[in-house]
Parts: structure tokens; C-alpha cells; sequence
């Protein structure tokens, strides 16, 4: 084999494996991130963040106000939720019945394709059921 040969192998297995460890570790930091997200939206948790991670509070009589303040807000930061996603449900079922008529098959099927997709990936779906349904959510 020629020099040049050597060096293009050499030069686009670099290349391969660059591409393979940028994809592999962009997935790993993306689900990372997911999952520090879908921690700080289940019950209590933002508020526990909030209050000790970014308040710090100086003593237990503030600890105990503040909490109060943020349960009251998770509350309606939960229902707020709540309320969207059901809301947005509908909104891409009526997207949906208004394209069906255009699309051939294969361009439809790919459309509740994504949209599937979209509901699973975003963190308040996934494996969130139980919890949201505490709260007059989840499907």
C-alpha cells in the first residue's frame, strides 16, 4: 500500500471516530440535561432547589415562609402546566384533522410520527404519569 493510501485511511478513520464520540457524547450530555430538568419538575423538588440551592435561607422560621410561598407557586405553576399541555394537545389534534386531507399517507404518517416524538421526548412525559396525575394531568 502506498504512503498515501496509509495516511487517507489514517486521516478518515480519525475523521470516523471523531464523528462516533461527538454524537455519542452530545447524546450522553443532552440526556444529562433531561434528566436535571425532569428533577427539578417533580413535586417539591424545584421548590427544595430553590429555596436551598439558590435562596439559602438563614434560618428555619424563613425556610418554613418561603417554603409556604413555594408550594403555593408550584401549585399553580403545576396547573398552568396542566392547562398547556392539554391545550396544546388539542391544538395539534385540529393540526392534524386539517392536514389529514392533504397529505398523502406517507407524508401524514410522518407528521404524527414527530409529533409522537415530541410529546416522548419532552421531559414532562416522560415517566411522569403517576405524579402528573396527582395533579388533575398526565394521559
Amino acid at each position: 500500500m502506498k504512503i498515501h493510501t496509509q495516511s487517507a485511511f489514517i486521516i478518515l478513520g480519525t475523521l470516523i471516530i471523531g464523528i462516533i464520540l461527538g454524537a455519542v457524547l452530545s447524546t450522553v450530555f443532552v440526556h444529562h440535561r433531561f434528566q436535571e430538568i425532569q428533577g427539578l419538575m417533580g413535586p417539591g423538588q424545584f421548590e427544595h432547589f430553590l429555596i436551598e440551592n439558590v435562596i439559602r435561607p438563614v434560618d428555619d422560621q424563613q425556610r418554613e415562609a418561603l417554603m409556604k410561598i413555594a408550594e403555593k407557586t408550584s401549585q399553580k405553576a403545576m396547573t398552568s402546566m396542566t392547562t398547556f399541555r392539554s391545550d396544546m394537545k388539542t391544538i395539534l389534534d385540529s393540526l392534524q384533522t386539517e392536514l389529514k386531507p392533504i397529505l398523502n399517507d406517507e407524508q401524514f404518517q410522518r407528521l404524527q410520527q414527530h409529533i409522537e416524538l415530541g410529546r416522548k421526548m419532552h421531559p414532562m412525559h416522560r415517566g411522569r404519569g403517576k405524579q402528573m396525575k396527582r395533579f388533575g394531568g398526565g394521559e
